[in-house]
């Protein structure tokens, strides 16, 4: 596994990893309804440069985090 810095081409595959968050769901780590971020969200993640997968050995995105700065406050999406 590598973690790097996500591009606007990984943006389709990223969004196929988030709704299958079932691993955290058992372990109570979350809940609710999965859902995607949109293009928008992860956008404005990596215009603030704040966007990493996570890359298996075949360079595929199988995680990723990301996260804005605002006035001053780092704001982890989801």
């Amino acid at each position: 596994m590598l973690i790097k810095q996500a591009s606007r081409d990984h943006f389709s595959a990223l969004r196929t990893i988030e709704p299958s968050f079932e691993t955290l769901r058992d372990a109570h780590a979350v809940s609710g309804e999965p859902s995607a971020s949109s293009d928008e969200e992860l956008q404005k993640y990596l215009d603030h440069g704040l966007l990493y997968g996570v890359f298996d050995v075949k360079d595929v995105p199988v995680g990723y985090g990301g996260g804005y700065v605002t006035e001053g406050w780092l704001h982890i999406g989801r």
